[in-house]
């Protein structure tokens, strides 16, 4: 999220411990920033029996559920992530039905030079064994100039020379139009860059080719998020869930949406939706909405266990003491409201 982006939650949000939260993120960016990034990770997506699976959504964040970056597989199955800090991180490889996802804990140690390799091997849903209909993964015959130029652009991707992969991207794209991949890789390119405008059109144009990608979808969502277009975001981002329900990011983006919209009981599902994936370890301050939602809704006894459950992700260092205040506050509120 960018710098304006969370001044303008900060001035939505009343809970006080939602903006302590807000402004260590915004110190800890600033601090990220200035480490050096010269570390890789990279890998394959592979089904279990082996192949390779193009259309994977790969995501990067910190242990501290901040997002470093994302990329969609290529044909060959493959992602990097180049330019890395030495940090802790968590990488999940996020398939479309019928296959489930997977997150790796991954550990760069070093301070520079490291290359670590992290491979996906992905099950199946069981319900795809038993004759139930899911969606199929999208596929296309990619014309081999076009492909060899979105191969080339991944090599670049895994060297840091992103203004090289841009140029083979767009290279991909003019010699196959239709070139999924290519298409999303270009909008989420400009979506880590945060240049909403140009990452609309190359979203736009993925979703004409793939209308079922929930990445491209998300895109879209992100987009109309950061230009204020709040209600669009709602309709990309719904449709990107119905799409790929697994996908935390997107019922994230959908609660902070709904909150900007000052519908705080419509952003309580989405909330709910990244704890129960099991993802709000990678994002805790979802934990601290949902305690602002409770709160505002006098429901008490889950604000108290909502705002818990956000400081047993924290160091002990970060536990401020006004977190501890507001804790003690909510839990009279409870205890009054029982009595």
């Amino acid at each position: 999220m960018t710098l304006r982006r969370q001044i303008a939650m900060m001035a939505r949000i009343k809970s006080p411990a939602v903006l302590v939260l807000l402004l260590g993120a915004l110190a800890a960016g600033v601090a990220s920033a200035l480490q050096s990034h010269t570390n890789v990770i990279q890998g394959l997506v592979r089904s279990a029996g082996g192949s390779p699976l193009a259309n994977v959504l790969v995501v990067l964040k910190r242990i501290t559920g901040d997002p470093v970056e994302q990329q969609i597989t290529g044909p060959d199955g493959r992602y990097a992530f180049p330019n890395l800090a030495k940090n802790n991180y968590l990488i999940t490889a996020e398939p479309p039905k019928p296959f489930l996802p997977q997150t790796r804990p991954v550990d760069i140690l070093a301070g520079l030079g490291e290359v670590l390799r992290v491979d996906f091997h992905l099950e199946q849903a069981a319900s795809a064994s038993k004759g139930i209909s899911v969606s199929p993964l999208f596929v296309q015959e990619v014309p081999p100039q076009a492909d060899a130029a979105y191969k080339q652009a991944h090599a670049h991707l895994r060297e840091g020379k992103k203004e090289e992969a841009l140029q083979e991207l767009q290279r991909a794209v003019e010699l196959f139009p239709d070139y999924f991949a290519a298409l999303n890789q270009l909008g989420l390119e400009y979506m880590q860059r945060g240049a909403a405008e140009e990452a609309e059109g190359w979203f736009q144009q993925a979703v004409e080719v793939n209308r079922n990608s929930a990445s491209a979808l998300f895109g879209l969502g992100w987009v109309h998020y950061q230009k204020q277009e709040l209600e669009q975001a709602v309709e990309r981002l719904r449709k990107s869930e119905q799409n790929n329900p697994r996908i935390a990011d997107t019922h994230f983006f959908l609660g902070l949406t709904l909150l900007e919209l000052k519908r705080p009981l419509e952003a309580e599902d989405p909330f709910r939706a990244v704890v129960e994936l099991k993802r709000a370890d990678q994002r805790p301050i979802v934990y601290l909405y949902l305690a602002s939602i409770y709160d505002q809704q006098t429901r008490y006894a889950e604000a108290v266990d909502a705002l818990k459950s956000y400081l047993k992700l924290l160091p002990a260092q970060k536990r401020s003491a006004k977190l501890r205040d507001l804790l003690k506050r909510l839990e009279r509120k409870k205890k009054q409201a029982s009595s």
